[in-house]
């Protein structure tokens, strides 16, 4: 194996951290450890402190409107992956952090401002749903939505097994790329008609399509036989 293959592995071991301690190491419950977990917003521990130490204003103590987010769970009958959710986005305008407390536990939010944005209709859809509507397999959308070395395809607002995708998300993705398994549908042409202009054009895919699942191209790089 050469040393470029067994460096990354090394540095992620070096900076491993033993999950049994992350409810110390983050200043949170082992619930709270877990809806982490589940959103995969672990992936690199260092981060999380500094993200928790940029959230909000710094209070002095709670209030009957500003608790901590297992207390905002309690109140709102929400699963704190539900809360988390918001929070990572940037939804939860009036989170605060408490002085003197390390980790999560320093962060209160507003129950009145999470039950306010869950009975508000989202725009957009869950993943899942987005998926089907590009013609993509579950596999091949989660690969779309991941935070490579750059920005991800298909911008979604949370993480987790579903997240949300918004209308300007799909709107840009449908603007920039185009999937093969639709541009048949798109165009009115047969399939395999596309596929020879494709050829003939020899227009590239973004990626190599066993690496993502879906043959994708970039918009600007079809001919104009297939742009709609």
């Amino acid at each position: 194996m050469r040393h470029a293959e067994v460096d990354p592995v090394v540095h992620r071991l070096k900076n491993a951290v033993p999950v049994t301690q992350l409810p110390a190491i983050l200043g949170a419950s082992r619930p709270l450890v877990a809806a982490l977990l589940e959103l995969e917003h672990l992936r690199r521990v260092q981060d999380q402190a500094l993200l928790v130490s940029k959230w909000g204003k710094a209070v002095e103590a709670p209030s009957d409107q500003l608790v901590p987010l297992a207390k905002a769970a309690e109140k709102t009958r929400l699963r704190l992956t539900r809360i988390l959710e918001l929070l990572f986005a940037g939804h939860l305008t009036r989170a605060r952090r408490l002085q003197n407390a390390e980790g999560f536990a320093a962060v209160l939010v507003d129950p009145t401002e999470i039950k306010r944005l869950v009975e508000t209709p989202r725009p957009g859809m869950r993943a899942s749903l987005a998926f089907m509507m590009l013609g993509v397999s579950p596999t091949a959308g989660r690969r779309l939505i991941v935070h490579g070395d750059g920005a991800p395809l298909l911008q979604s607002d949370g993480q987790g097994a579903d997240p949300w995708i918004g209308p300007e998300a799909m709107a840009a993705f449908r603007r920039t790329f185009a999937i093969k398994k639709r541009l048949s549908l798109e165009t009115g042409l047969k399939s395999g008609t596309v596929d020879r202009i494709i050829k003939e054009h020899r227009v590239p895919p973004i990626f190599d399509p066993r690496r993502i699942g879906a043959t994708i191209y970039r918009r600007s790089d079809l001919p104009e036989a297939l742009t709609v």
